[in-house]
């Protein structure tokens, strides 16, 4: 092989490794931009969730305290004062919990059936 040739075959292979080097680098800058992407969608996404479950928490908390305040007020106005109640509160906090617990069953079967599916 003449010197021309070993030269113009060095200069293609430096050619060809520098092509080959800017796709891989421009496809990574990519994949990692989607990825970045990805991850703040799935971020924004949990928190909006979070946001609606502690929306809802609260709002059934706020719920709860007015109906317990109206039945103060009414049982006051009637005369009968605030004895008993205890024991409405032990109820109420009772079903609360079996609420809950019922809740985190439903999620559980509804993850494993998600996973399942995928």
């Amino acid at each position: 092989m003449s010197r021309r040739n070993i030269v113009v075959s060095i200069i293609c292979a430096l050619l060809c490794c520098t092509g080959v080097t800017v796709i891989f680098e421009r496809y990574q800058s990519w994949t990692n931009q989607a990825f970045d992407e990805l991850a703040a969608e799935n971020i924004k996404a949990y928190s909006d969730s979070q946001n609606t479950e502690v929306t809802a928490r609260v709002e059934n908390v706020r719920t709860t305290l007015k109906t317990i305040a109206e039945m103060i007020r009414q049982r006051e106005e009637a005369g009968e004062g605030t004895e008993g109640l205890e024991e409405y509160f032990d109820a109420v906090s009772s079903n609360e919990d079996k609420v809950e617990a019922l809740k985190e069953n439903i999620a559980e079967k509804k993850q494993l059936t998600m996973t399942g599916l995928s």
